[in-house]
């Protein structure tokens, strides 16, 4: 059990870079990777990819090129 300091643990901070992550997937000013998915759990893979296309469709994405 860790003391409550105010601190951020290691899971805690893995959390909300993962959050920040997918927030700028979301919002079109990141891409979901194809290659490193398969470091992703499934239920990840599938939401990052979802916010990729839905943010696509609504002309957020960033151009690739």
């Amino acid at each position: 059990m860790f003391p409550r300091t105010g601190c951020f643990t290691p899971f805690r901070l893995s959390t909300i870079r993962q959050r920040a992550n997918f927030e700028q997937v979301k919002a079109g000013l990141a891409w979901h990777y194809k290659a490193n998915q398969a470091d992703q759990a499934v239920a990840y893979r599938e939401r990052y990819a979802a916010a990729e296309i839905s943010a696509g469709q609504a002309n957020l994405l960033l151009s690739r090129g």
